[in-house]
């Protein structure tokens, strides 16, 4: 697996991404996850609930089933190694 970027974006009311910044890679098809940025006007309760969405307290199983899910649809889109 390539490398993994974190960026911000805003999501246009024609349902499109418009990245904050240039990404750090060449052009090409990508896998995007999109998840919704807490209120920053909220607590750090946030920050928790982020942090746990993050994959930061994900069991083994639930990392390894992903790694399964995306080979799959690499596989299914020609990208796969």
């Amino acid at each position: 697996m390539g490398n993994a970027y974190v960026a911000k974006a805003t999501v246009t009311e024609h349902g499109q991404l418009r990245l904050d910044g240039k990404l750090p890679m060449p052009p090409g098809r990508v896998l995007v996850r999109v998840e919704a940025l807490p209120d920053s006007r909220g607590t750090n309760l946030h920050l928790l609930d982020l942090a746990g969405r993050s994959g930061l307290a994900r069991t083994r199983e639930d990392i390894d089933g992903q790694i399964r899910t995306l080979q799959q649809t690499w596989d299914e889109c020609g990208t796969g190694g």
